[in-house]
């Protein structure tokens, strides 16, 4: 997957290859696209006798489905809220509510939809207040 390599692929940053003692192949990559990283494992591709590039090709394969199918969004930047769930009620405190901030962006990785744009439909946000008083 390295440049020069006739399985070359741009953004692969790291990869791990191994032959077990059954002659079965078995290739491990990493690749960032777009900041969307992605990890696959391609493991008994038989025969690397006959074709010693088969882990390698099964793994574009698998990164271009993944890319071509799913994708990253921007759920919530950084020191921000939810525009829905902007805050939570708080029981028996000084204040009565708290706002709810992130102090990191929170991306998703969720399917392409039909017209190209992230389909976050699937998406929901669940919560829970667990009492820690006994």
């Amino acid at each position: 997957m390295l440049s020069g390599f006739s399985t070359s692929r741009t953004g692969v940053d790291g990869l791990k290859t191994s032959l077990t003692s059954f002659q079965i192949d078995c290739f491990a990559g990493t690749t960032n696209q777009n900041g969307f990283r992605i990890i696959t494992v391609v493991l008994e591709a038989t025969d690397p006798a006959a074709d010693n590039s088969t882990p390698f090709t099964l793994t574009n394969q698998l990164m271009n489905f993944v890319y071509g199918h799913w994708r990253t969004t921007s759920l919530v930047q950084k020191n921000q809220s939810l525009d829905d769930f902007k805050e939570i009620a708080v029981t028996d405190g000084k204040e009565k509510s708290v706002q709810l901030v992130d102090p990191q962006n929170i991306t998703p990785v969720v399917p392409y939809a039909t017209d190209g744009s992230a389909d976050t439909k699937s998406l929901t946000i669940k919560f829970s207040k667990k009492n820690s008083l006994s």
